[in-house]
């Protein structure tokens, strides 16, 4: 079974998955991705001040094989 690696950035911080996770392929690590970036996005709009976007790339060992983008933009009106 390959393994996967989910690098992730809010905003500047990036968190490069060091361990990975075996997956039986793409499409199953694109599922994960989907739903990883679901729970983020809520999680940041939940923050008093979210993060402007979330990326995870998805990689094959050192190769990327997609990279996935969520732009936050939350505006108040007096």
């Amino acid at each position: 079974m390959p393994r996967y690696y989910f690098d992730l950035w809010k905003g500047n911080e990036h968190i490069q998955d060091e361990e990975g996770t075996d997956m039986p392929g793409p499409n199953a690590a694109k599922d994960e991705v989907r739903e990883a970036l679901g729970q983020l996005a809520k999680e940041e709009l939940m923050q008093e001040n979210p993060s402007r976007e979330l990326r995870v790339m998805a990689k094959d060992g050192t190769k990327p094989i997609f990279l996935a983008r969520v732009q936050l933009d939350w505006e108040a009106f007096p």
